[in-house]
């Protein structure tokens, strides 16, 4: 993580013609979680400035610090430090580990130009973003996402409903904030969303909603899927759509895996408005 100490250029009197759009701006950078806190240093002189960073991102932080209206009006100069806190208060331990343990996002620069290409592609989703380490297999990835959802046998709905509780199972918080989304745009409820993501076993949607929860817990939770599970999935839908679902819970449970290993950051804008898939095709 890093900090910024921010001194003063010009009297205050004058900063303070600028000081609500640069108090705007701090709490932007704290809702997109680009930092932590902000706030004065020697609060008796009130010549200078601390900013502590959310993010891991040198390069976020810093565009953040030049776009701050103190700085475009020459109002403040700033200094950036990288700091590595070895002890810390149980209260604020999750979001030290997570800075400490935290993997860059590869930017355009970093990738080759076939890579950069395919994800312009794609939605701007950081799991893409993430993957774009591995070139290789990317496409790959991306192609078996669609031919799971843009080329279902099995009702796409029950898809969504059988991520969605692979992510609730799993904890993983991308897979659920992403698949909210592509649940809704499926003709998902908030409240069946909420029994899927409430319930230790699902028993409020319908029966045919409720299997599909029952078979995503059964493969989460065990590996394997019951016999009687197995007999109903086969009997009920053609071998071809059964065998996709089960492909696809089996999917999403590596998927949970790798996002939350990885830490793959969560997404600040839904870029899936609209979209149906996470390909968003």
């Amino acid at each position: 993580m890093y900090i910024a100490i921010t001194k003063y250029l010009k009297p205050l009197a004058y900063a303070d013609k600028f000081r609500p759009l640069h108090h705007l701006h701090i709490l932007d950078g704290i809702a997109n979680k680009i930092i932590l806190s902000s706030g004065r240093l020697n609060a008796t002189k009130m010549n200078s400035a601390l900013i502590i960073s959310q993010t891991s991102e040198l390069k976020k932080f810093e565009q953040f610090m030049l776009n701050d209206p103190f700085y475009k009006e020459n109002i403040t100069q700033f200094e950036i430090h990288s700091y590595n806190p070895k002890f810390y208060a149980p209260a604020i331990k999750t979001i030290f580990e997570q800075q400490i343990n935290q993997i860059e996002l590869p930017k355009d620069d970093d990738l080759d130009t076939n890579t950069v290409t395919f994800l312009q592609s794609l939605p701007p989703l950081n799991v893409f973003r993430m993957l774009a380490y591995l070139p290789k297999s990317l496409p790959p990835f991306i192609n078996l996402v669609r031919s799971i959802l843009n080329e279902a046998k099995f009702p796409i709905e029950l898809h969504e409903i059988g991520i969605l509780r692979v992510a609730h199972l799993n904890k993983s918080a991308y897979q659920w904030q992403q698949h909210t989304h592509l649940a809704k745009a499926n003709n998902i409820t908030e409240a069946e969303i909420e029994i899927i993501r409430s319930q230790s076993q699902v028993t409020q949607l319908s029966e045919e909603k409720n299997f599909a929860c029952q078979v995503a817990d059964e493969i989460t939770q065990n590996a394997d899927i019951s016999p009687e599970s197995f007999n109903r999935l086969f009997t009920k839908y053609q071998p071809q759509a059964a065998m996709e679902y089960i492909l696809c819970l089996s999917f999403y449970n590596m998927l949970s895996r790798f996002l939350k290993a990885t830490r793959v950051p969560l997404e600040t804008n839904n870029h899936l408005d609209g979209m149906k898939s996470p390909t968003g095709k």
